[in-house]
């Protein structure tokens, strides 16, 4: 899925992850120990924000 398509925040990139009526979310990271940290795309289609933490879970 397409993140931070609007310019203000970080640059535009494909991730892999989930969207919703609430936003986009999306595995910003995984750890060696299998953590995904998850991340909320603040984007709202007309401004960027900076993307804030959604939470963490390991597999």
């Amino acid at each position: 899925m397409r993140v931070n398509s609007t310019s203000g925040g970080e640059g535009a990139s494909d991730q892999n992850g989930h969207s919703h009526q609430t936003g986009k979310h999306y595995v910003s990271r995984i750890t060696s120990a299998k953590m995904w940290y998850w991340s909320a795309d603040n984007d709202n289609g007309r401004t960027d924000k900076w993307d804030t933490a959604h939470g963490f879970i390991q597999c």
